[in-house]
């Protein structure tokens, strides 16, 4: 029996393509969306394509009850989850002194309080059905720079790599590993979909990663391969970073290498 993958926010981008490399890998995949349901339906498309199962459903993870129902539905169709992968997330930006409540609560409760509970139900899962399982949860690399307006999405990116330590730390016992991995910038859309603009952008910033180019979803869903078998299997606690360097240079005024 093949082994079964959720992946959540699958409909677009990196969720996308960690669905997709999963179940190249092997993985039957069981996917949420909230708003992309047509990336989710054509995902679904070419996972069972390959002869893969694939069951989507509708979840925003920034609420308690969509999360609840999820699980219940998930365990009423499936009987075991062996990979969770947090990737659901938003963006909200503004300068610190302009930040509201409602665009913090939006980052927060989508990006750390989503992740939180999805994992603790997904560990609940596994240990009731005895999977020595993986969690995966995707953060940013924003979590260790600063760039400008980012106070509540970097904090809540941060705290996923925290929460991971504490969460490997405590499910190490049930067999249980926990790893984060921090993207940087990552393709979202193809050659004919950007704008001039989006090019003259996309330019100066390929100036200042030092591999130039962005990330491929389909490499962040690659590694989650690697982390999720058991060539990764004393992996646990810890945050990948996947910026192509981006990080790295510290010169004022550095126009690249």
């Amino acid at each position: 029996m093949a082994k079964l993958a959720i992946v959540t926010g699958l409909g677009r981008g990196i969720g996308y393509g960690i669905a997709l490399r999963m179940a190249q890998a092997g993985y039957d995949i069981a996917g949420t969306y909230r708003s992309s349901s047509a990336g989710a339906v054509e995902l679904q498309g070419k996972i069972c394509g390959m002869g893969r199962e694939c069951s989507i459903y509708r979840c925003d993870v920034s609420k308690m009850e969509d999360i609840y129902a999820f699980w219940e539905e998930f365990n009423n169709q499936h009987g075991k989850v062996d990979v969770l992968i947090n990737n659901s997330g938003v963006t909200q930006t503004a300068p610190f002194l302009e930040m509201t409540e409602e665009m913090w609560d939006i980052v927060n409760s989508t990006d750390w309080k989503g992740t939180y509970f999805m994992s603790q139900l997904g560990a609940k899962r596994m240990v009731a059905t005895g999977v020595h399982g993986v969690i995966i949860n995707i953060s940013s690399n924003h979590m260790s720079s600063c760039w400008p307006g980012s106070t509540a999405y970097a904090g809540a990116k941060a705290a996923l790599s925290k929460f991971g330590e504490n969460a490997a730390m405590e499910l190490a016992k049930y067999g249980i590993r926990v790893v984060t991995i921090a993207p940087g910038y990552t393709a979202n859309r193809t050659p004919d979909e950007m704008t001039p603009e989006m090019l003259e952008r996309q330019a100066y910033i390929f100036e200042k990663i030092p591999i130039h180019r962005y990330g491929e979803p389909s490499e962040v869903g690659g590694a989650c391969v690697f982390l999720a078998g058991e060539d990764a299997g004393y992996i646990t606690g810890t945050t990948l970073f996947m910026d192509g360097g981006a990080l790295l240079p510290n010169l004022p005024g550095f126009r690249g290498w």
